[in-house]
């Protein structure tokens, strides 16, 4: 802070202050592999002043002042956020055994869980992880029969959303190994939506598979992607889902119900972050026919020929380009 004053012209602070940050140059910090660029900037709230801060998105807001913060953090400091856990669960005793015992020290203050016209043994594996593992937070089970959606993903998401009563409520999914370092209720002092990013780790594959699609994923990058990519592991403010209506019955395709939330999500302005390096481990392959319809809801996207072309070829997935030429077609 001093050395960005202190080598900052007085017409330059005046530029400043008057919304136009400066740059003051690349600083490496902890958690990031590359330097990050940093900028004098200027809070017009009494008493704040300048500050120096690195950019938290593509956007000018995503500057923190960090007095602001400071008194965001000393208002609910009496009342800490409580935190929620959505989790729909259709036939997944294959994955859950690892995705509850992932959950079982986090700081959540409840976990709802929607067992969704399942046939196999996944409500005994969830009875049986309260009875032995003993969360310290309130579980609660909901066992759903029928389906009335077309959409009968985004149907289970919103029952288990509607059981939540925490102020954060996250979408979780039985088939990922998360960190507990993800459920942090500060982190919605100042965002409204928190996305993760989720490493594959493909259970029923080689590792060499699963660390091939992850390094895929860095080099191609985050940027410029309808929503951000591996994107099923989210926190939202209850009070703001409520207020755009929650999820909605969306066509089955990919991952659709989640696209059309985000694009709700930024009607109503809310601040938007997303964490590359979350660390959680999805552990799900897949299936059959799964290409064919990510290729489907490419282009349903809009999404380029020539990007999912490449994108068939280097995952080795013909059918994904199948799907997206007979979606194109359809239209």
């Amino acid at each position: 802070m001093r050395f960005a004053l202190n080598h900052t012209s007085r017409l330059r602070k005046w530029i400043v202050r008057r919304g136009y940050p400066k740059f003051v140059g690349w600083f490496r910090l902890k958690d990031f592999v590359k330097p990050q660029p940093f900028y004098l900037l200027y809070c017009p709230r009494p008493g704040h002043g300048y500050y120096v801060d690195y950019p938290h998105g593509r956007q000018i807001e995503y500057f923190h002042c960090p007095k602001c913060i400071n008194e965001a953090f000393l208002q609910v400091t009496d009342r800490r956020l409580r935190l929620s856990g959505a989790m729909p669960v259709h036939n997944e005793e294959k994955y859950l055994p690892y995705g509850l015992a992932s959950l079982t020290n986090v700081p959540l203050d409840e976990l709802c869980i929607v067992l969704d016209r399942c046939t196999d043994r996944s409500e005994q594996i969830i009875k049986n992880w309260i009875r032995k593992c003993k969360p310290k937070y309130k579980v609660v089970l909901f066992n759903k029969q029928d389906s009335n959606w077309r959409n009968k993903r985004a149907e289970a998401f919103q029952k288990a959303f509607e059981l939540c009563s925490g102020d954060v409520i996250y979408s979780l999914a039985p088939d990922c190994i998360y960190p507990k370092q993800i459920f942090n209720w500060k982190l919605f002092l100042y965002y409204d939506f928190v996305a993760f990013y989720y490493r594959p780790y493909d259970l029923s594959k080689t590792t060499i598979y699963s660390a091939y699609s992850h390094v895929l994923t860095r080099i191609r990058g985050f940027k410029n992607h309808p929503l951000p990519f591996r994107m099923g592991v989210f926190g939202v403010k209850r009070e703001l889902w409520q207020k755009i209506g929650g999820f909605r019955d969306t066509e089955q395709y990919g991952y659709v119900e989640e696209y059309d939330l985000i694009l709700r999500l930024k009607k109503a302005k809310a601040k938007m972050h997303f964490i590359k390096n979350a660390n959680v481990l999805h552990l799900r392959h897949f299936k059959l026919g799964k290409w064919y319809r990510e290729g489907q809801f490419r282009a349903r996207l809009e999404m380029g020929f020539l990007k999912t072309l490449i994108h068939s070829i280097v995952l080795f997935a013909p059918e994904c380009i199948v799907g997206f030429l007979h979606a194109k077609k359809e239209r």
